[in-house]
C-alpha cells in the first residue's frame, strides 16, 4: 500500500462475478486501502458482479459507508443585508419598546408606592431594614472618600484662580455652593448607580435565572411590592443622608486645604460659609439627591426585572443599569440647573 494505489485493469479482465477480501494478515492500512476497495466496487458494478466487504477492517467498512452516502445539503445562503432605511426602524421600533416597558415599570412602581401608602403593599419589613443599611452604612466609607477628595479638589482649584485677584476668602464659596448644590449629589448618584444599582439589577436578573419571580407571583405576591418597593425605598430615603453625609466632609476637607494654604484664619471661613449656604441651596441639593435616588433605584430594579435567563443576560443587565443610570443622573442635573436658572434659585 506504500508504492501508491494498486491498478485493477488486469483485475477487470479476469474478473468473473464475485470479490470478497480477507485481511487477517494486514496489519496497518491507510486511505489508499479505500480508494482501491472503492474503485473495485466500481468495476464490480460495471460488470454485474457483487462484492462482500465482511472481510475489511472495521474503520475501512466505516469510510466506505460514508463515502456512499448521499451528499448533505448546502448551506443557506446568508440573508441579504437590510437596507440603512430598516436599520433605522429596526433600532427605532427597538428604543420605543424599551420606552414602553420602563414607563410601564415606572407606572407600576407608582402604583405600588400607592399600594403602601393605603396599607395594601406586602413585603417583609426585614427585606427594607437590610436595604436601608446596605445603602447607608454600607456605602458611607466610599462616599467619605469622594466626598473629601471633592472637597479638596475644589479648594486647591478655587485657590488658584482667586489668588489672583486678592479674593482668597470666597473660597470658602465655591468649596461650599460646589458641593452642598451640586457635585455634593451628583457624585453620589454617581457611586451609588455603579454600587448599588448594578447590585439590584443583579440580584433581580438572578432571581429571573432561578425562577424565584415567577414562584412569587404563582404564590400570589407581587414582585413589585414584595422585591422593588423595599429596595426602592432605602434608595431613596438614604440618597439624601448619603448626599449630606458627602457634603460634610468634603466641606471639611476644603476648609482644611484653604486653611493651610492661604492666610485665612477658621473664623474667617466658617463665617462666609455660613453666609454662601442660604436655606434653598441647601433644600436644592437634598431634593436633587432624593431624585437621583429614585432614578437608580428605578433603573436598577428594572433592568434586574427585564433580564434575560442566563449569566451573560444578568451581567448586560448590571452593566446596562450603571450606564443608564449615570446617563439619566447627568441629565437631570443638567435639566434642574436650567429649571433653577430661569426660577432665579
Amino acid at each position: 500500500m506504500d508504492q501508491g494505489i494498486p491498478r485493477v485493469e488486469p483485475f477487470e479482465k479476469e474478473f468473473t462475478g464475485r470479490v470478497a477480501f480477507d485481511t487477517e494478515a494486514l496489519e496497518e492500512w491507510d486511505s489508499t486501502l479505500v480508494v482501491f476497495i472503492e474503485r473495485v466496487r466500481e468495476l464490480c458494478a460495471r460488470r454485474g458482479g457483487t462484492m462482500e466487504l465482511a472481510g475489511l477492517p472495521e474503520g475501512a467498512r466505516r469510510l466506505l459507508v460514508l463515502a456512499k452516502s448521499p451528499p448533505t445539503a448546502a448551506a443557506p445562503r446568508p440573508a441579504a443585508r437590510p437596507s440603512y432605511i430598516e436599520r433605522v426602524g429596526v433600532a427605532v421600533k427597538r428604543t420605543v419598546d424599551k420606552v414602553d416597558e420602563f414607563l410601564g415599570f415606572l407606572g407600576n412602581s407608582i402604583y405600588s408606592v400607592g399600594r403602601l401608602l393605603s396599607g395594601r403593599a406586602r413585603f417583609r419589613r426585614v427585606d427594607l431594614l437590610s436595604e436601608l443599611q446596605n445603602a447607608s452604612v454600607g456605602a458611607a466609607a466610599i462616599v467619605s472618600v469622594v466626598g473629601i477628595l471633592l472637597g479638596m479638589i475644589l479648594s486647591f482649584v478655587a485657590i488658584i484662580i482667586l489668588r489672583r485677584f486678592g479674593a482668597s476668602i470666597y473660597v470658602a464659596d465655591v468649596v461650599t455652593i460646589g458641593m452642598v448644590r451640586e457635585l455634593g449629589p451628583l457624585m453620589t448618584a454617581i457611586i451609588m448607580a455603579g454600587r448599588t444599582g448594578s447590585s439590584y439589577a443583579a440580584q433581580l436578573g438572578t432571581m429571573r435565572v432561578t425562577d424565584e419571580i415567577e414562584a412569587l407571583s404563582t404564590m400570589g405576591l407581587s414582585p413589585q411590592d414584595f422585591l422593588v418597593l423595599p429596595r426602592l425605598l432605602a434608595l431613596s430615603l438614604m440618597m439624601p443622608l448619603l448626599a449630606l453625609f458627602a457634603c460634610a466632609v468634603g466641606l471639611v476637607a476644603g476648609a482644611a486645604v484653604t486653611l493651610t494654604l492661604t492666610d485665612i484664619d477658621f473664623a474667617q471661613y466658617l463665617v462666609e460659609t455660613r453666609r454662601s449656604i442660604p436655606l434653598s441651596t441647601f433644600w436644592i441639593g437634598l431634593v436633587k439627591s432624593a431624585v437621583f435616588g429614585v432614578l437608580v433605584a428605578v433603573i436598577g430594579c428594572a433592568e434586574g426585572m427585564r433580564a434575560g435567563k442566563s449569566a451573560a443576560a444578568v451581567g448586560h443587565a448590571a452593566t446596562s443599569a450603571v450606564v443608564q443610570s449615570v446617563i439619566w443622573i447627568i441629565a437631570a442635573d443638567g435639566a434642574s440647573a436650567v429649571l433653577l436658572y430661569f426660577l432665579g434659585l
